[in-house]
């Protein structure tokens, strides 16, 4: 049957390349690609001409997310068992896009997955920091729409720890990716959300090696693989209650134990809290419905904020984790080097967006201002407990002069750090896992 799905095949001496039809696409909910068995295929697969149109006019994907902001998961199945996947696609792989060097977020990486982290500083008003290039925009029918490439090895590591993906072991194989359609996050302006729809002609890429001699030596030689696989687990901070009036303050902390890490060895640990509510930037050029520093996309610095980490009932951190530059600095030492467009992670202290001013231009505040306050930290433990304590102040000003308020429709348009909005906060972990071959069958440990 799967064959039917098989549209076309390229040759060279050893290696075949595949290009399949999904077996399964339902338009902004999931689209589902089968592989045959007995073929050794590399690890090598990409997923082709994926994308939407949207009815009502042009858009542009989520500024910092591209086309992963369209994704909330992707699986590789064997039948039903799940060799990798990666839940809350477009909250990580937004990060990813940000930990990289600016260098290679300019140019192809625009093009092929329609984010816009790469910047420049231009030559108006003694120099402002904006957006390299603008992404090919969602066009209006599926004939125009632009197209765009994900290489799953950059979204599933079981796939970048291996050189093959024998089909003789995995039998069923499958890739599934589910789609996300959220006002808050997967359209930078959320004004054409209700009327995108799904591409239905995507393609997966897959290699296929066709050298007997080189498929048996691989078969025999293959042993499974051992990866860091990217887990999540999050919680909510709710607002205060009763609801702070105008001028009032709260200053509290939040505790939680977090269950989805426990009994496992957790290498590197990443943690960003973002909102929930209150996203558009009113007041700005675009519209009411434009995202203030990529809505949910966003990681914000907190009002007050303090983060104390224990990992089996010992301190993280003495004292708690207070100061924007040392939280900085953990993250570029745990997860490298990152695209940082300068004072991205503190509060916003930027209130003028009637004239451009150097880093105060309007798009440098509705994009970028308290958008990557980042906590990246080394576990490098087996997880018996993982408690987190957040505290934060929490105020609703009487006005809209304060330098911290990013939006000036304060009264309609609270920004994150005030009160009266829940905040989301998300952790995701590298989880040690393996794939173990015994004979003809195989397990999905944890190790």
């Amino acid at each position: 049957m799967n064959s039917l799905y098989k549209r076309m095949a390229f040759y060279n001496s050893g290696v075949k390349t595949n290009i399949y039809d999904p077996v399964m696409t339902l338009s902004n909910n999931r689209v589902e690609w089968n592989l045959p068995a007995d073929s050794m295929y590399l690890s090598s697969l990409r997923i082709h001409n994926i994308g939407a149109f949207a009815t009502g006019g042009a858009a542009a994907w989520n500024k910092k997310g591209g086309i992963f902001s369209y994704i909330r998961n992707i699986t590789l199945y064997d039948g039903g068992v799940i060799l990798d996947q990666l839940r809350f696609v477009g909250e990580y792989m937004s990060f990813k896009n940000y930990n990289r060097a600016n260098r290679n977020n300019v140019g192809m990486e625009i093009v092929k997955k329609g984010h816009q982290q790469g910047f420049i500083l231009n030559n108006e008003d003694n120099g402002t920091l904006d957006q390299a290039y603008t992404a090919a925009p969602i066009r209006t029918t599926d004939a125009t729409t632009s197209r765009y490439c994900i290489d799953l090895r950059e979204v599933l590591p079981m796939l970048r720890n291996s050189q093959f993906l024998p089909g003789q072991l995995y039998r069923n194989l499958r890739v599934v990716v589910e789609f996300d359609v959220d006002s808050l996050k997967t359209l930078h302006d959320n004004t054409q959300i209700a009327t995108l729809a799904s591409l239905t002609d995507s393609l997966l890429v897959v290699d296929e090696l066709v050298n007997a001699q080189v498929v048996q030596q691989a078969m025999t030689s293959y042993a499974g693989v051992s990866f860091s696989a990217i887990e999540y687990d999050g919680f909510s901070i709710n607002p205060p209650s009763p609801a702070l009036a105008a001028g009032g303050t709260d200053t509290a902390t939040t505790s939680t134990t977090l269950h989805g890490f426990h009994g496992k060895f957790v290498n590197r640990l990443l943690m960003y809290v973002a909102p929930t509510t209150a996203l558009a930037a009113v007041g700005v050029a675009g519209g009411t419905g434009v995202l203030t520093s990529y809505g949910k996309f966003r990681a914000a610095r907190l009002n007050g904020e303090s983060i104390q980490v224990r990992l089996n009932g010992s301190n993280m951190f003495a004292p708690p984790l207070a100061s924007s530059a040392q939280k900085l600095a953990l993250l570029h030492d745990t997860w490298g080097i990152c695209d940082h467009a300068p004072m991205s992670h503190e509060l916003g202290v930027f209130s003028l967006r009637q004239k451009a001013s150097g880093l105060a231009s309007d798009n440098y505040v509705a994009d970028m201002v308290n958008a990557n306050s980042y906590l990246g930290m080394f576990i490098r433990d087996r997880v018996e407990t993982l408690q987190l304590d957040i505290t934060q102040t929490q105020f609703i000003p009487v006005g809209s002069a304060n330098p911290q308020v990013i939006d000036n429709a304060i009264g309609n348009n609270q920004d994150i750090l005030l009160g009266g909005q829940t905040q989301q906060v998300n952790i995701f972990g590298e989880v040690r896992k393996s794939i173990l071959v015994q004979g003809d069958n195989y397990r999905v440990i944890y190790n």
